[in-house]
This record gives C-alpha cells, sequence and structure tokens, in this order.
C-alpha cells in the first residue's frame, strides 16, 4: 500500500498550521502496488522510461551543498555530466540540463506521522512529464522562439529526471517509482 496525495477537505489550497495542529489535509488516498526493486529487474530507458544507472561524478556532497550560493561549478560541470549521462542512456541528440533541486529530508520515517499528524501521508513528489509541462518548461528555459524552433526540430521530447544521492547511501525515504501504464 502506498499513500498518495488524496487533495485538501474544503477544495482549497491545502495548509497545515504546525502551531496549533489545524489542516485542511485529507488523509491519504491508499494505493496498492507491487513493489519492485529496480536493481534486480533492471529496467531500461527504452523499454520502460527510467533506468537505475550507475555513474561517479567529480562533485563532492559539499559542492552539492553549496550550489545555492554558488551554482558556477554545479553549472560547469555537473549539468555537463547530467547532459553526458542522458545522451549515453536515451541516445538523445540534444540535451539541455536546466535545473537542479535539492531536497533534504530529516523526519525519521517512524515519527512522521506523529509529528505531523495522524493522516499526514509521507513525504511525496510527483516527477510526471507530460506534453504540457514539456512544452512549458522548454519556454521558460529557451524563450518562445528557441522553444518553437526545437518543438518544431525535434517533435518527439522528453524530460528526464536524473535522480542521486548525496554523500551517504540513502537509508529512509527511498525513491519510489510508479508506473502508471
Amino acid at each position: 500500500m502506498y499513500g498518495m496525495w488524496n487533495g485538501a477537505k474544503d477544495d482549497q489550497e491545502a495548509y497545515v498550521d504546525f502551531s496549533t495542529g489545524n489542516m485542511n489535509i485529507n488523509p491519504p488516498l491508499k494505493i496498492k502496488c507491487e513493489a519492485q526493486d529496480i536493481r534486480i529487474t533492471k529496467p531500461t530507458f527504452a523499454k520502460a522510461g527510467y533506468e537505475l544507472v550507475g555513474h561517479k561524478t567529480k562533485m563532492t556532497p559539499e559542492d552539492f551543498l553549496n550550489a545555492k550560493e554558488d551554482k558556477t561549478l554545479l553549472e560547469n560541470a555537473y549539468f555537463q555530466e547530467c547532459k553526458d549521462l542522458v545522451q549515453r542512456t536515451t541516445g538523445a541528440n540534444v540535451v539541455i540540463p536546466y535545473i537542479f533541486r535539492l531536497r533534504h529530508q530529516v523526519v525519521k520515517p517512524g515519527g512522521f506521522a506523529t509529528k505531523m499528524s495522524a493522516s499526514a501521508s509521507y513525504p511525496s513528489h510527483t516527477a510526471a512529464g507530460t506534453p504540457i509541462s514539456g512544452a512549458s518548461s522548454l519556454l521558460d528555459v529557451l524563450g518562445t522562439k528557441e522553444a518553437e524552433r526545437m518543438l518544431k526540430a525535434y517533435p518527439c521530447f522528453a524530460q528526464v529526471k536524473v535522480w542521486r544521492g548525496i554523500g551517504q547511501a540513502i537509508s529512509r525515504w527511498p525513491l519510489l517509482l510508479i508506473d502508471t501504464k
């Protein structure tokens, strides 16, 4: 069973007031799903749309953690590594790295529900690239003229997300991929 976002009770924007414990969040929607360890099943990008790829970066954990203050190394070194990795994995001719997000979670899984609320769901991130969100990202990154040129030249495109642990091995909140097919 996996708990997924289930909206707000009043159809308004969700909120949690940590000082009072008040919130308008519905209990998680429970979804039955079959879990598999992709280290064993070894899906490929070509067949499944995702793949677990080994890669040693030249970046240190400190480089990633300091990227908020100084993006130079990130944009010059890591973006190039990601570009090379995505081209090698997907066979894409054109790859444009454009965003870096650092997700740092410190809440322990066992204490999450009691600290937040009895009905809180686990931290979840939806990384669903769609033709609309992909085209929107192209517009944001490249501007209208270049985005239109790219969409004409490459009508088939994909948003590829590169996820990695920073520093020590991930021991809680592992990445969960849900195949919606």
